[in-house]
């Protein structure tokens, strides 16, 4: 700790939800006369991804849950082996587990199996779940 003083202060803010206009923003950068690398920059900062959403069953507790997984190379569905949550996934809230306080720093590639798997929606195969702390959550 630096012993510096910690004030709390509330800003006057804007927020935009920038997915809402991706389309527009995307389409907008085919017309403007910028470097390469800031036309780039500004893609991958509107976030638009065009992909697939696969749902994956879970069987706990007598109950079938689904998980959605987005993934931008659909191709790769019939590789998956696991899934990885990130530690903020609500599925964890209801799982006993501990994450280790090194893995929760989200320092590295850890993770931890969470007693629970999933059913694979095209091989019928159970595969495992883990909290992971390289997923973000929310993409």
């Amino acid at each position: 700790w630096s012993g510096a003083d910690v004030e709390r202060r509330y800003l006057k803010q804007w927020f935009l939800r920038i997915t809402a206009y991706a389309e527009d923003l995307h389409a907008g950068l085919l017309d403007v006369e910028w470097p390469k690398t800031v036309v780039r920059t500004q893609r991958n900062w509107i976030g638009k991804s065009e992909g697939v959403i696969y749902e994956f069953s879970i069987h706990q507790h007598q109950k079938t849950k689904k998980i959605a997984v987005f993934t931008t190379k659909p191709e790769t569905i019939f590789g998956v082996t696991f899934l990885a949550l990130s530690y903020d996934h609500p599925l964890l809230n209801e799982v006993e587990v501990q994450l280790p306080l090194a893995e929760k720093s989200r320092e590295g590639k850890a993770g931890v199996f969470l007693g629970l798997h999933a059913i694979h929606p095209f091989k019928n195969e159970k595969i495992p779940i883990y909290a992971a702390s390289y997923v973000s959550d929310g993409y």
